[in-house]
């Protein structure tokens, strides 16, 4: 597949240590003139896009940037321009430069993507991997610059690049690429992956932004304002010993300052690691509202990848498009979930160590049993105690299990006691009213 809606044209100039070219000093001398003057042509403000917010906001000829997108994404100013002019002519002594020029059909390109994504995607992903296929080892190691032109009827991009150090194996070393031809499998790769990018631009973006709206919705279940806060849950003790378990060692490890917030992957001790990860994990309930709030992001991430791979296996030519898109949105909500559990289990620690000498499995049940005793005060706690591990610990698989069952057993005394001198002062106010 080769697409016909974009052209590309490509010429390149051998290295002046190629004894080959029969470089004499004119030739060189002219060589490098040819170049300063080419980066004139590609940043002349007249051939430059503009629209008509820009005319409108007196943005033309006002703009301290030229014309020339530069490997970072960003706008050339005047002096980058001319350090750019010296570094080509000095790459040029040994390497070959190449320069070239993708066209396309206008009606094809603005009915898809903008000039400014355009930019941005040929400079950051289609043109590193066109130095891939080319051979080129880094493109870290490869100067290369862009312009897109509107002084003819079709909109067009003129791009050069040349290696600043040898950036190519031959030999089983790394040299400078001697060749300067390229073959027409490179050439359609690049017109592939540009006709790739500029098509999927249009059905990607929509299905971007529902993305993004349903990981807004996944946060929510980690912030202590909502409603459907999923850390904040007295119904299940087994969750609230293992946070509080975590806000103790994390406290221990000295992360005990209120004001500065923890990064998971910040974190080297691993049994920390280890039990933030197991209270990830218990979050995953399959009835839970958060873990289908959770599949359906990975709904749409997999009609996502689903399309690429489609796109993929229509190009034979073109390389496999990474999913870093819906790779990099998995990792961001799975470190802003880890980041949230260890920053909320050091808060929780810290805000009860401030009310109890310690915080054990006994305090917690204690805890439990009074707000269990508020909502239903005609059961006596040991009851309502005996009820609650009745009706839950048979359904979970916890490791500290049968540490709990013994620390109930260790304070049933205790309850029995309180609820007696509970009665006695019943009787006793009861008596004064009569």
């Amino acid at each position: 597949m080769t697409s016909p809606k974009v052209i590309f044209n490509c010429k390149f100039t051998h290295s002046f240590n190629r004894r080959e070219a029969n470089y004499t000093e004119t030739k060189i001398k002219n060589t490098r003139q040819k170049i300063i003057n080419k980066f004139n042509y590609f940043s002349d403000e007249n051939k430059r896009v503009l629209n008509l917010f820009d005319y409108y906001t007196g943005k033309i000829n006002k703009e301290k940037t030229m014309n020339l997108v530069l490997e970072n994404g960003k706008y050339a100013t005047k002096e980058e321009v001319e350090r750019r002019k010296k570094q080509f002519v000095k790459y040029i002594e040994k390497s070959n430069l190449w320069q070239g020029v993708i066209s396309f059909n206008n009606d094809y390109l603005n009915s898809n993507i903008t000039i400014s994504e355009l930019e941005k995607e040929l400079v950051k992903s289609i043109l590193p991997r066109f130095f891939k296929k080319l051979g080129f080892v880094s493109k870290d190691n490869m100067a290369y610059n862009l312009s897109v032109h509107a002084d003819t009827d079709n909109l067009h991009v003129h791009f050069s690049f040349i290696e600043k150090r040898p950036n190519y194996i031959s030999n089983n070393k790394l040299n400078y690429r001697r060749s300067g031809k390229l073959s027409s499998e490179e050439i359609n790769f690049l017109k592939n992956e540009v006709a790739i990018t500029i098509e999927r631009k249009k059905y990607l973006t929509p299905m971007i932004k529902e993305t993004n709206i349903e990981i807004e919705e996944l946060k929510k279940y980690f912030k202590k304002d909502e409603k459907n806060f999923i850390l904040y849950d007295k119904k299940d003790l087994m969750l609230e010993e293992k946070i509080l378990r975590l806000g103790e060692k994390l406290f221990k490890n000295n992360y005990k300052d209120d004001n500065i917030k923890i990064k998971y992957n910040s974190i080297e001790n691993q049994e920390i690691k280890n039990l933030t990860k197991e209270i990830r994990k218990y979050l995953f309930n399959s009835k839970s509202e958060f873990n289908n709030a959770y599949l359906e992001l990975k709904k749409t991430l997999c009609k996502i990848n689903n399309y690429i791979e489609e796109i993929n296996n229509q190009n034979n030519n073109s390389s496999k498009i990474e999913n870093s898109l819906t790779d990099y949105k998995l990792k961001y909500i799975e470190s802003y979930m880890l980041n949230s559990i260890v920053n909320y289990s050091k808060d929780l620690f810290n805000e009860k160590s401030k009310k109890y000498k310690t915080i054990d499995i006994n305090t917690l049940l204690k805890l439990v049993v009074l707000k269990e005793y508020k909502k239903e005060k005609d059961k006596s706690r040991y009851k309502i105690l005996n009820n609650y591990f009745k009706n839950n610990i048979p359904k979970l698989k916890y490791q500290n299990k049968y540490e709990i069952i013994n620390a109930i057993k260790s304070i049933n005394k205790q309850l029995e006691q309180a609820e007696e001198e509970y009665k006695k002062l019943f009787e006793a106010a009861k008596e004064i009213i009569m």
